[in-house]
Order: C-alpha cells, then structure tokens, then sequence
C-alpha cells in the first residue's frame, strides 16, 4: 500500500457508519506505520468507533514513542466509559512524561469519569491531588476542567483565570474547554470574563476564539 493508499483509506473510513473485521486488520497495521502522523489519524480516527477493537488500538497507540501520538490517542479514549479505561487513563495521568499528552490524559479520565458517576467526591480527591504536585500550566488548566465537570463549582474560576495567562496558548486553552462547560447557569460568568479579557488582549489567536466563544454563549440556553 502507497502512501496515498493509506491517507486515502482513512479518509474513506471518516465516511462509514461502523467498521468490521477486515477494517480493523487494516487499521492495526496503519497504527504500527512508521509515520507518526498517519498513526495519530488513526487515534484520531476511532474515536467515531466506539468499539471494543477500537479502544485495543487507542490503549495500545496511548503507550506510542511519539508523544503526538499519544495525545491524540489519549482525546479519543474520552468516549469509552468504562471501569477499564477509567483506570487505564487514571495510571497514565500519574505516569505520563510529556505534559500536553498528560493534559489530556487527565480532560479524557474527568470525561469518563463524569459519564460513569461514580464516586465524584473520590475523584476530585484524586485530582486535587494531582494539582499539589503538577507543574504544567497546561495540565493545571486540564484539573480545573475536570474538577468542574465532576461537580467542583469553584473550579470554574480556576479555568477562568488562565485566561489571563502569560502564555497565550494556555488562554486559548482556557477558551476551548470553556466552550465545553458552558451552560446557562455559568454563561453571564463567562461572558464577563471574555469581555474583560478582550480589552486588553493582543494576540488574534485568543481574540478570535473569544469571539466565537461570545456568539456561542449567545445560543446557549
């Protein structure tokens, strides 16, 4: 199979419904490509596929040499709620070296946990946890997210305050998770925050994802 064989193939999958037997042996093989950036399409193609063949393949590209590679396979496990993943990314939050990978590692465990309403209180324990020993501003934004959406109210403030970040990759960050947290009771609070952030902000980048925010928090009921 050509190089353009295998880009094409995924693109042809993103267009299915479900994947069998013979699209799994496919996607097993492109996943051990010697292409990282084929092996991240394919993390990032599963997780349309919320199968059990699909995370074997997730679980497997999460423990990738490329640390891209595992970011990417670490978002698309947030879809799998179930006990096994819970603890799969729960060690790879304690264990993971790369800090963007970890960061996500950590949105995808609160997402899982969260759909699984298990033991919220125990949960946020953990991540507080985590918070008193975490140095990366990235994975600090990814706790507050998680705190949040596993029932932490004050945590919202948190994700807000990144938005005064020096770096402004973390303050679009913040914009992005935002989008995801926001519902009616927190919108007049976010709104606020982006608007007060605006007055001063320089870079397009979070200025233009402040914006979309702003018209999205208008449809938002």
């Amino acid at each position: 199979m050509t190089e353009q064989e295998k880009w094409d193939l995924l693109e042809h999958y993103q267009q299915q419904q479900s994947l069998d037997e013979a699209d799994y042996a496919l996607l097993e093989k492109l996943a051990r490509d010697k292409d990282p950036a084929l092996r991240s399409e394919v993390a990032i193609l599963l997780v349309l596929f919320v199968q059990e063949k699909s995370k074997q393949i997730l679980c497997r590209l999460a423990r990738d040499t490329d640390a891209l590679v595992r970011t990417e396979a670490f978002d698309s496990l947030c879809v799998f709620a179930d006990q096994d993943n819970a603890a799969f990314l729960k060690q790879a939050v304690q264990t993971e070296p790369d800090d963007l990978a970890r960061s996500y590692a950590i949105e995808s465990w609160a997402d899982v946990m969260a759909t699984l309403e298990e033991d919220r209180a125990a949960a946020c324990s953990f991540l507080y946890g985590c918070r008193k020993a975490e140095e990366s501003g990235q994975c600090l934004l990814s706790i507050a997210y998680g705190l949040y959406i596993l029932g932490e109210e004050s945590a919202l403030g948190n994700i807000l305050s990144f938005l005064d970040a020096e770096d402004y990759h973390l303050r679009c960050g913040a914009i992005h998770l935002l989008e995801y947290v926001a519902n009616t009771r927190n919108k007049r609070m976010i709104r606020q925050a982006l608007e007060k952030r605006l007055c001063t902000e320089e870079s397009k980048a979070v200025c233009a994802g402040a914006h979309e925010l702003l018209k999205v928090l208008e449809n938002v009921t």
